[in-house]
């Protein structure tokens, strides 16, 4: 005759009563509300999550133009081979004349968000997608993002 432990006879109690309940179908059911209003949907228990912190492609844009003056090193755009003298011209199909508009886009963007940039460099065009990184700090040359 085998002998198994109390604990493990509970332990797989639970375990089929998990495997029963997965199987069970699942059906809501409004709560009881006074006629001609609203349903009202519980805010969550632990509130909203946290935005992702804003994000940057690792890029110093000319005052004027879209002309790129300085790529940090270990950033999304130096690994995407962006390079200072580049030229944005479109990012995810909104064009752009001057720096200003292309801050206020990437101003808004998060950390981990994808970005499709088109760049021009000595007359040759070419598209390449960035994600964008937390914004860091700067220790040197190098791209900090802790």
């Amino acid at each position: 005759m085998i002998s198994v432990s109390s604990s493990v006879l509970r332990l797989l109690r639970r375990l089929a009563l998990v495997v029963a309940a997965a199987a069970a179908p699942f059906y809501w059911v409004a709560p009881a509300r006074a006629p001609d209003t609203d349903l009202a949907v519980p805010s969550p228990v632990h509130g909203v999550p946290d935005p992702a912190p804003p994000g940057t492609l690792g890029i110093t844009l000319d005052a004027e133009s879209t002309e790129i003056r300085y790529v940090m090193e270990g950033s999304s755009a130096a690994r995407a081979g962006l390079l200072a003298g580049d030229r944005v011209l479109m990012v995810n199909g909104v064009e752009f004349e001057d720096s200003r508009r292309l801050r206020e886009l990437l101003a808004v963007r998060r950390a981990g968000e994808r970005v499709v940039v088109r760049v021009s460099r000595d007359g040759q065009l070419f598209e390449t997608t960035l994600t964008m990184q937390p914004v860091g700090r700067r220790r040197g040359h190098r791209f900090d993002a802790r």
